[in-house]
This record gives C-alpha cells, sequence and structure tokens, in this order.
C-alpha cells in the first residue's frame, strides 16, 4: 500500500510508504502483563526482513510445542529449571524421548526459564478437545486486546487506502493554548475581528478572495489534514458504509421532532450566543467557571427530550462512530480522554453518562432548529489538544450551505449530510458559511472540557487542594506547565506511524 501526500502528488514525488509491518502478536504479548491499553507504538514496529521465531518468544515455541501432540520437557514443573526436568525426563522415559522430535534441550527453553503448567491427556480425543478449548479461550483473548489496542488492521488498511490528505501551511505548535495546556485561549481581536466581524455571512467567494483553499469533500473519503510536522492535527472522518447515512436520516428526524416538540425556532429563544443564534442544548459533564468538581450540565426544559435522545439507536451510532473514528486517528489522544472518562465515572457514577460503553467524551452538544451555521469562535474551554467531534445533519446542498471554515488553516470545506469532522476546536477558530434558502440543517457535536483533565492529572484535585495536599507534586506540575503543550502536540499521530501498524 501507498500513501499520497497532497504536495508530492503535485510534484510529482514518490509516494509515502510504510516503514515496518505491524507486529500485532508482539502487540498481544506486551499487552497483557501490562495491561496497557495501548502499548507504545515504537516497541510494536519490526525488522521487515526479520521473520518472528519461537526462539524469541518461548511461551509461544512451549504453546506450538504442546499443540502437536509432543512431549514438552518441564511441564507441570514450573519451579524446577528445564536443564534438570529434562534430565529427569532422560533417566524416567529414554525411549519416548528419543523417539520425539524435540530440538536440542538447549535451543528449545532457554535456560532457567518456567514453563506453565500443563498435564497432557492420555486419550487423545481428550487432548485434542483440551487444546481446542485453548484454542478458543486465545482467540477470545486476541479479540479482547484488538478491541481495547484500537482499530484492526484490517480497518486502518481500508480507511488509509484511500490515500489523500491535506497538507497546511502551519505548526501545532504555534497554536494558542494556555498556560499548562488544559484550556485553549479565547483569541484577540485582532485576529478574531470585531463582534460584527465574526458574526458576519462569509460567501465562499468572500473567502477564496482572502486566499482560502477550497476542499470540495464528498463527506466520505476520510482525509487528514496534516501540520508541517506531518503530525495529524484534524480529520475529515467521513461516514462508515453500509446504512450509515439512513441512520443519520433517521437521527435529523429525531432531532427535528424535538425541536417541534420544544417549540423551536430557527433562533435561539435568549437570543444570539458566542457561536451562533440557533437553539443549542448541552447534556453530560463539564467543569470549569469555578466549580471545584465535575459537575452535570444543566439543558433546562430540554432535558427529558435529550434523555431520550441519547437513548435512540441512531444516536448512539453516531456518537459511537464519531468515537471510533476518533480512537483510529489520534489513538494517544483518544487513551487520554478515555483514561479522563473512566475517572470521572470512578469518582462521580451518579453524574450523567451520554453514551456509556461506546464514547469517551463527557458531553454532548445538540444544535437544533434547522438552520445551524456558526459564528467565528473558538471553543476555548475545551482540551486545546484533543478533538471535538462533529456530525452535519439535514437536508441541504453542502456546496452551498454551511461550509466549513478553519481559519488558521486556510481552508473551507463542504461538510454533507451524515459527515464527520474532527478538529482541535479549542486552539482553531472556526465558523460556517450560513445555510442557504430551503435548506435545512443541524449538528451533533461531542466533547471534553480541559478542565476535566487538569482535575485528573492533580489526582482528581484542584490546585488548591494538591497544593495543600502535596506540595511537592504541585511544585513539579507548576514547574512542567510551560513545556506541557509541547508533550501534547507528540501526542497527534502520523501518517507514517498508522501506515507501520499495517503488514
Amino acid at each position: 500500500m501507498v500513501y499520497f501526500l497532497r504536495s508530492q502528488v503535485l510534484k510529482g514525488m514518490k509516494p509515502l510508504n510504510p516503514k515496518a509491518p505491524f507486529d500485532f502478536l508482539k502487540l498481544l504479548k506486551e499487552s497483557f502483563p501490562t495491561g496497557a491499553s495501548s502499548p507504545d507504538a515504537s516497541a510494536s514496529i519490526v525488522d521487515p526482513t526479520t521473520s518472528p521465531s519461537n526462539a524469541d518468544n518461548p511461551s509461544l515455541s512451549t504453546t506450538t510445542a504442546s499443540a502437536r501432540g509432543q512431549i514438552v520437557p518441564g511441564e507441570g514443573r514450573g519451579d524446577v529449571p528445564a536443564s534438570e526436568v529434562r534430565e529427569e525426563a532422560i533417566r524416567l522415559q529414554p525411549e519416548a524421548l528419543a523417539r520425539s522430535t524435540l530440538p536440542p534441550p538447549e535451543s528449545d527453553v532457554p535456560e532457567g526459564l518456567s514453563t506453565p503448567a500443563l498435564s497432557l491427556p492420555i486419550n487423545p480425543r481428550k487432548r485434542r478437545r483440551k487444546f481446542a478449548c485453548k484454542r478458543a479461550q486465545r482467540r477470545k483473548l486476541e479479540k479482547k486486546a484488538l478491541n481495547e489496542t484500537g482499530a484492526s488492521q484490517d480497518t486502518l488498511s481500508q480507511v488509509l487506502s484511500h490515500g489523500a490528505a491535506v497538507e497546511v501551511d502551519l505548526d501545532a505548535s504555534e497554536l494558542e493554548a494556555a498556560r499548562g495546556a488544559h484550556t485553549g485561549k479565547p483569541g484577540k481581536k485582532e485576529n478574531l475581528g470585531s463582534q460584527a466581524e465574526r458574526e458576519r455571512q462569509y460567501s465562499l467567494e468572500d473567502l477564496l478572495a482572502q486566499g482560502f483553499e477550497h476542499i470540495e469533500w464528498d463527506g466520505r473519503t476520510p482525509i487528514p489534514i496534516v501540520d508541517r510536522s506531518g503530525r495529524i492535527i484534524a480529520v475529515l472522518a467521513g461516514q462508515p458504509g453500509s446504512d450509515y447515512e439512513q441512520d443519520l436520516l433517521e437521527a435529523f428526524k429525531l432531532f427535528s421532532e424535538a425541536g417541534e416538540e420544544a417549540g423551536l425556532g430557527p433562533t435561539a429563544a435568549g437570543g444570539r450566543h458566542k457561536r451562533g443564534s440557533f437553539p443549542a442544548f448541552n447534556r453530560g459533564v463539564t467543569m470549569g467557571m469555578g466549580s471545584p468538581t465535575p459537575v452535570a450540565l444543566n439543558p433546562g426544559l430540554m432535558s427529558g427530550i435529550l434523555d431520550r435522545l441519547v437513548g435512540a439507536k441512531a444516536v448512539r451510532r453516531m456518537a459511537a462512530y464519531q468515537n471510533a473514528a476518533f480512537s483510529l486517528w489520534a489513538p494517544r489522544v483518544h487513551d487520554e480522554y478515555k483514561n479522563a472518562q473512566n475517572a470521572l465515572r470512578g469518582r462521580f457514577p451518579h453524574l450523567p453518562d451520554n453514551f456509556p460503553g461506546i464514547s469517551d467524551f463527557a458531553a454532548a452538544a445538540f444544535n437544533l432548529g434547522g438552520k445551524v451555521w456558526t459564528f467565528k469562535h473558538r471553543d476555548f474551554l475545551n482540551w486545546p489538544f484533543g478533538w471535538c467531534a462533529i456530525t452535519a445533519l439535514g437536508a441541504f446542498d453542502p456546496r452551498r450551505t454551511a461550509q466549513l471554515i478553519l481559519w488558521e488553516l486556510k481552508l473551507v470545506l463542504n461538510f454533507p449530510h451524515g459527515a464527520t469532522v474532527l478538529i482541535p476546536s479549542g486552539v482553531i477558530t472556526h465558523s460556517n458559511t450560513p445555510v442557504a434558502t430551503g435548506d435545512t440543517r443541524m449538528s451533533f457535536t461531542q466533547y471534553t472540557a480541559g478542565a476535566i483533565f487538569r482535575w485528573v492529572e492533580n489526582g482528581c484535585k484542584t490546585e488548591k487542594e494538591l497544593q495543600a495536599a502535596d506540595p511537592q507534586c504541585w511544585a513539579e506540575m507548576q514547574a512542567g506547565k510551560d513545556s506541557a503543550y509541547i508533550r501534547r502536540i507528540h501526542n497527534f499521530s502520523t501518517i507514517e506511524e498508522l501506515m507501520s501498524r499495517i503488514q
């Protein structure tokens, strides 16, 4: 498989090839003892010219020998060195050992290695049944490990096979984050403009005149957006196949019915807000603005309606795909979200969990009313070097309605119904072109507040509580704040890294 970066295609350069195949068996072996959800990627890269051997993995060698029905010296004697067990076997059963096809003692099991206890049944039928059970158990463990370590090789291969990426003239280190890199910055007036400029209805022609590039995305093909250092800083995640688009038409219908039930019009009852003039309601958990602990978001009179929406099959599938796409394109960043969500649920199990078991975001936004397009803004209270997942819903023409504008990246994108994008909304200013006359558009978003990550890193404490409980730990946390953003941006994956996981 090859992967074409856009600049390489334009310049006639060679396509990018994966550096090495992904050693999945090695990853499984390493994941069981540590219990880690995603081992270090560098540990899973192997030399493509070297084939794995049983000598490098004694446990696999022993299991394989047993599965063939051969006598394995040392089985059932895990506390005795292999050499002593062999001598005893030779002394007690010289003829049986002489007839076996085992390699010399020193090449089968390394000196001093303890082998697993295993008793061989005498009856061949029982022996075959026993090993069949063990193989089934091993496959079950492998499947479990696969679910814990991210996307499968087949999934990665299918997604990356589209072979297109958009490169931008920006490095992630240039994005503005607050000290400690737990939140972004609201942005200065010279960057965001006046209130009138932020709320202006920009057309595609206006943006092209300002030097923006128009990406005519079909909403299905996954396209990563990479910075100058090759980091995947955003993704046009597209949508899976099958009947997903139809399910999302059902989600759009549910959103429309929810708005009608609540008596919502195209504009928010309370007037314009930071993101636009459409009705928007949030459900889940947040933190910040003086709160010492994570708290439940309060959607007011919409609580019952949102409770029904998060339980609907179509909405749950949409949330699950957003989470799955996140884990595929940025596994290390996604692990941070998963760890934060687990800590949050462990400490405050009574707080609402929008999509238990299928999404690791703490909160979701339901943007209703049928005329959803956003003003120029940053969600700076979100985690700056994480991602916000956005899915468009509606009956509209993406060539003229609610095209997504990424200001720092100088990109304007067609954003069709059912498509999902993943962007660092806390540090990239974003907005939409307006909804055209006759079109209807809504959207669904998942995110996690940056203050939750800070609370988790402090041992589920505020900074004041950490300072009182452990002054030394607090001092170390303060000392590392100035360089925290460097650690964060290195969590983003590269195309080479993802491709190296494909054999």
